[in-house]
């Protein structure tokens, strides 16, 4: 799961640092998992990959935060958690979050 609050930006000279944290609120231990970064809310040509980090299984109830910088000063940045839908569960909902 990733909320509005749990992606961190910052201003690292002309470039943007990214803090994104999440969290397993399943019943059910996450194997590893891929969050990523865009700039829009597909992926596309025009709205590609900015970040792609590789998160380790996450127990019940476990959380982490995924650090990076990527070029410039994106408008729009979506973190999505688990965007390939690898792992099975009851909410895929909560798994985007929107940074401005």
């Amino acid at each position: 799961m990733i909320l509005a609050g749990d992606v961190a930006i910052s201003t690292q000279g002309a470039d943007t640092g990214i803090a994104i944290t999440v969290r397993n609120c399943g019943a059910a231990a996450a194997d590893a998992f891929t969050v990523t970064l865009s700039s829009g809310v597909t992926i596309t040509d025009t709205n590609p990959f900015l970040f792609t980090a590789t998160v380790g299984a996450l127990a019940v109830g476990g959380e982490t935060t995924v650090n990076g910088v990527i070029a410039g000063r994106p408008a729009n940045r979506y973190a999505v958690a688990d965007p390939e839908r690898k792992l099975p569960e009851l909410d895929e909902a909560n798994n985007v979050a929107v940074a401005r």
